[in-house]
């Protein structure tokens, strides 16, 4: 329903809000949200920069402000470029060698199709990471494998949606998609 609501909005904002429900939709529901999104031109640029701009900025802070039973990282001595390029770089990277890689792989998507699926992808770690760096500062050093496990949780999460996103987007069989994500991290 909020969806609909949304679309009715007009313009820019309308269709911004609209965009990021269906990025939480398509976090839930990775194949139809991803074939929606290549067929039916359901993702939005605007809505996947907005992800991975925030995902940088979660990152950063969970460098800097998650308890420090937990950081390993001196707040005093963080290097905010570089964690910011740690998280944005190898993502960029990863779209334009899986869009160089699937041209020559007969892949179906386009480079604003990866882009998108590659920032969709990041949401579960927006999602989960953001809270527990709150969480970390109440939990004791005992109960660290729920904040472990959630910090794991995020990454495959994160993984298997942007499989499911190759998979969708280039029209790929399962075998092929393996081999083209080993392709394009190699």
């Amino acid at each position: 329903r909020l969806l609909k609501k949304a679309s009715a909005l007009s313009g820019v904002a309308g269709k911004a809000i609209t965009s990021a429900g269906y990025a939480v939709y398509t976090c839930f529901h990775p194949f139809d949200g991803f074939y929606d999104i290549k067929h039916e031109k359901k993702g939005g640029l605007l809505t996947a920069t907005i992800i991975l701009g925030l995902t940088a900025v979660t990152t950063l802070l969970e460098s800097t402000y998650t308890a420090f039973i937990f950081n390993y990282n001196n707040p005093k001595y963080v290097n905010i470029p570089f964690i910011i390029l740690t998280k944005l770089l190898p993502l960029i990277m990863f779209v334009i060698s899986n869009w160089c890689l699937t041209t020559l792989m007969d892949g179906k998507g386009k480079f604003k199709d990866i882009y998108i699926y590659v920032c969709y992808s990041q949401l579960p770690i927006l999602m989960l990471n953001t809270p527990i760096i709150l969480v970390s500062h109440i939990l004791t050093i005992e109960e660290g494998a729920f904040y472990t496990a959630i910090l794991s949780i995020s990454s495959i999460w994160s993984l298997l949606i942007m499989a499911v996103g190759t998979m969708i987007t280039h029209d790929y069989t399962v075998k092929k998609t393996i081999v083209t994500l080993i392709l394009t991290v190699a």
